[in-house]
């Protein structure tokens, strides 16, 4: 269903992968990112085929695909299990993403955030590996982060956080909190002609600098 991305995106010119992964609760923590860096992979050995270039890849998403990309290209051993260069990933475009899973029911939708991590990070101990915001590194690749401005719960924040945590990192970063958006029109208008977030994103493809 993310094909209504890939025109614009093919447009930029580029090559459109869409990746599924396993889902929580039958298949939870590391499952999905796994699936993720094997997507990596196999775009890494296969994308020359399609006119692509293995040295050009970047990861994006929407949300849980937002956590999953900025998770598998921080945490090196995720692209590491498969022997890929740690450069691999050349930028990262997260929508609306979850970067800190530590939850405090006591605060604004804890309870109900706490409630959905457990249903994928079942064990409390692997929350902090699982937080891209805990893997931030001063070789990681550059980042567009976006996210709406009445996005879900503290998602807004979170992508604030996330570029304070780059920066720190000496990464290049870029941020856009997406003027009347939510968490779902931030994902299905970001292609709209005219929309700043594809213009953003098809520079950041071509020049591998976020802005």
């Amino acid at each position: 269903w993310m094909g209504f991305m890939a025109p614009a995106i093919c447009a930029t010119p580029a090559l459109f992968i869409s990746v599924e992964y396993r889902v929580a609760p039958s298949h939870v923590y590391p499952a999905a990112v796994r699936d993720v860096a094997a997507a990596v992979h196999w775009a890494w050995r296969n994308v020359a085929r399609y006119g692509g270039d293995p040295d050009r890849l970047f990861l994006g998403g929407h949300s849980a695909g937002a956590h999953l990309a900025s998770l598998a290209a921080l945490d090196r051993r995720w692209l590491g299990e498969w022997g890929l260069p740690g450069d691999v990933v050349k930028g990262v475009l997260p929508i609306s993403g979850l970067y800190d899973l530590t939850c405090d029911p006591d605060q604004p939708f804890g309870a109900a955030a706490l409630a959905i991590r457990r249903r994928f990070i079942p064990n409390d101990a692997d929350v902090e590996a699982a937080s891209p915001v805990s893997h931030a590194h001063p070789q990681a690749p550059p980042f567009y982060i976006a996210a709406g401005e009445h996005d879900l719960g503290n998602l807004a924040a979170e992508a604030v956080d996330m570029r304070q945590r780059l920066q720190a990192a000496g990464v290049p970063v870029a941020l856009d909190l997406l003027a009347g958006h939510d968490h779902f029109t931030a994902s299905s208008r970001c292609v709209d002609d005219g929309h700043p977030w594809i213009a953003r994103a098809r520079a950041f493809l071509l020049s591998g600098r976020p802005g």
